[in-house]
């Protein structure tokens, strides 16, 4: 934080007494284009995320390049007596590039380290799908094989409800962050309300939730607290849709497809779990297609 504000005040001095620079030094006249460029160059610098990862001196490499070419195309003089002042015009882009650079490096590590902070309590309860995907093929056909229940939910805050806790979550983390702020803290939540044998994974921009040994029946008491912990918690109201085996598919794949179609549905257009308005015999078709493989 101290080497922040550092680059940041260093950096606005540096603007200040480079555009009046000619009024201080009246013998040097600089190209008009240069003022232009250097502003151009900060601001990529401090806003393009992918220009802090490139070493300071290429930056300074291409950015005199652009200066030369400019020169060439406008018709300046660049050898003789313009001399001198194409080595303080260098020298001026160099500064200008060198403390944008560091600023834009600055605030890039202070908005990672928020990230950092707001989501390394939740990075063990919510894994990414890819990672977890296993343990749900392997819980899956368990309940196949045992003959025994289990329920997939798909989870995400509304927006709506975001939205109106917005200004509670800005002040708790950079405006910038917020989505991935209140995503961390709904990993938290799931995690706490729920069992340690339940499985949490992110997929996209929402969560897969594989409950073992739970029955459709069971389904909305596990609903209602989730929600009543996401209000009272958060403030946040939940999206959910839910699918379960064996009542609504028995492959991994149709329980997920079930449950994230439905994360969408209005409430009083949900099927309950285990009722499937698409197709209702579509659980029985999978499982005589499983069987007929098997």
């Amino acid at each position: 934080m101290t080497k922040l504000r550092f680059f940041l005040l260093a950096l606005l001095i540096w603007f200040f007494g480079f555009y009046n620079l000619e009024r201080l030094v009246a013998p040097i006249n600089l190209a008009s284009f240069v003022y232009p460029l250097a502003a151009a160059y900060s601001l990529l610098l401090l806003i393009y995320p992918l220009a802090h990862r490139i070493p300071i001196i290429y930056s300074a490499l291409a950015g005199l390049g652009l200066y030369f070419a400019l020169k060439v195309l406008i018709g300046l003089e660049i050898n003789g007596l313009g001399l001198p002042l194409i080595v303080t015009e260098m020298v001026a882009l160099y500064i200008t590039i060198f403390l944008s650079s560091k600023l834009g490096r600055r605030i890039e590590g202070l908005r990672s380290e928020i990230l950092k902070l707001s989501v390394s309590s939740s990075s063990v309860a919510a894994r990414p799908f890819h990672t977890a995907q296993a343990e749900c093929y392997r819980e899956i056909r368990r309940a196949r094989h045992y003959n025994r229940p289990a329920a997939i939910l798909s989870i995400a805050p509304s927006k709506e409800s975001v939205d109106l806790s917005l200004n509670r979550f800005t002040l708790e983390a950079q405006a910038s962050i917020i989505q991935q702020y209140v995503v961390a803290r709904t990993a938290d939540l799931l995690r706490g309300a729920l069992k340690e044998t339940d499985v949490i994974t992110m997929r996209n921009d929402h969560f897969l939730v594989l409950l073992p040994e739970t029955t459709h029946e069971h389904l909305p008491i596990i609903l209602e607290r989730l929600q009543k912990a996401a209000s009272n918690t958060l403030g946040l109201s939940l999206q959910v849709g839910v699918s379960s085996f064996p009542n609504d598919a028995i492959t991994f794949e149709s329980l997920v497809e079930y449950a994230e179609k439905r994360m969408t549905e209005l409430p009083s257009k949900q099927p309950p779990a285990g009722k499937s308005e698409d197709n209702p015999d579509q659980a029985q078709k999978e499982h005589n297609k499983v069987d007929a493989a098997g």
